[in-house]
């Protein structure tokens, strides 16, 4: 087939614009910037992948930062800028040289970058490392890039018309990790509050804890109702022990009202971080929470009251509890209800007299037999099966 001088030309452009490409993917090997970079040390090397001068660092899945077998300089700085910037992240406080470099790299660019097969998150990766080196000069430009998240970039640096929600890039936790030191930034994270978002809810929340500044509070008891995740909202408000003492009466709330079992235990322990163990709600709202696994802490809470028993969690499908009355009697509390299905639906509670002494079953092997029911009432309430476990306590003698 004879081509014309029009075909020729088209192609040869074609392959032109292809050994461009290629030239700016892989980079090259042989440049002296790339020689000298590597005779520098880590820190003074990292900047200059960060400005796009040598890859000489690569990070690997696992955190660790690695000296490249052959450094190259870089065409598209998406990967290596990312490197860098979690290299420079694990280096921690020993990074702070790179501040100043990582708020320009945050100002201009690269930004977080679709591949097809997946993201390279640089802009991310950026903030990240402003977050865990922790120095104060990062905390305004945080704040304004909390407010101005970038579209990614996709197709040789072209980019997305898809412009992200406030906050997507990871600038909330970084303010977080900066602490104390990010208080300025308090007025700016509580909003993300109000998100029905889990992940933003979650990201708030946790630097709130971090920071610690008082403002929070308010804002974050008033989360104990957002239906994201208001345990960790009471988790935080732990974090602030005494100084949250106004938290309390909405935590005894949750604890009453919360049909999640995590829920009420944790803000059962906020209850104890914020005014001591004694202030723990007593064994009937206790109770109400259904608590699957009992740690020793709230077990010796348990016995502070004066109830010596273990609460156990006894069957695969059923939440079954008790609690040593006499030396061969329990008191039983079961509730019909899974781990996957958290939902009351019905209950029963019941004294039981043990057995001590196996039997010998028909097949010759000795078993242990079930205890006897004494009495055996059934609930559909937690309010109702609170007054019988009272009634049934009083009659029986707990903690005797």
């Amino acid at each position: 087939m004879v081509l014309t001088m029009r075909q020729l030309t088209k192609y040869g452009i074609a392959l032109f614009v292809s050994a461009c490409l290629l030239a700016v993917l892989l980079g090259s090997c042989g440049d002296d910037s790339c020689k000298a970079a590597v005779k520098k040390d880590k820190l003074s090397a990292l900047i200059g992948q960060l400005q796009g001068q040598c890859c000489v660092y690569e990070a690997n899945p696992y955190g660790s930062c690695q000296k490249k077998s052959k450094p190259y300089v870089p065409g598209l700085k998406y990967r290596c800028v990312s490197s860098a910037a979690r290299c420079l992240g694990a280096m921690g406080s020993e990074a702070q040289e790179a501040v100043p470099d990582l708020i320009e790299a945050l100002s201009t660019g690269p930004n977080d970058y679709s591949t097809g097969d997946g993201p390279i998150p640089t802009r991310t990766h950026i903030i990240m490392a402003l977050g865990k080196i922790g120095d104060p000069r990062a905390v305004k430009p945080l704040i304004a890039a909390l407010y101005s998240p970038r579209p990614t970039d996709r197709f040789l640096g072209l980019r997305s018309s898809l412009k992200p929600p406030k906050g997507y890039d990871g600038t909330i936790e970084a303010l977080g990790l900066i602490k104390p030191a990010a208080v300025e930034a308090v007025p700016h994270i509580i909003p993300f509050l109000k998100e029905s978002d889990s992940y933003l809810f979650r990201a708030a929340t946790i630097a709130l804890g971090q920071i610690k500044d008082p403002r929070a509070i308010p804002p974050l008891i008033e989360a104990l109702n957002n239906p994201s995740n208001p345990g960790l909202a009471a988790d935080t408000l732990a974090k602030f022990g005494p100084v949250a003492d106004a938290a309390v009466p909405a935590l005894i709330k949750m604890i009453e009202s919360s049909t999640n079992v995590s829920e009420g235990l944790t803000a059962a322990r906020a209850i104890g971080k914020i005014r001591g163990q004694a202030a723990i709600p007593k064994i009937a709202i206790m109770y109400e929470q259904k608590f699957i696994e009992f740690p020793d802490e709230l077990r010796e809470i348990f016995r502070d009251y004066g109830y010596k028993g273990d609460f156990v969690y006894a069957t695969y499908e059923k939440e079954r509890y008790y609690i040593t009355l006499t030396t061969s009697q329990n008191l039983y509390v079961r509730l019909d209800r899974s781990t996957s299905n958290p939902s009351l639906t019905s209950g029963q509670v019941w004294i039981e007299r043990s057995f001590s002494s196996p039997i010998l079953s028909p097949n010759g092997v000795w078993i242990q037999r079930d205890g006897q029911k004494i009495s055996e009432q059934k609930f559909t309430t937690f309010k109702e099966m609170r007054d019988l476990i009272k009634k049934m306590l009083k009659t029986r003698g707990a903690g005797s």
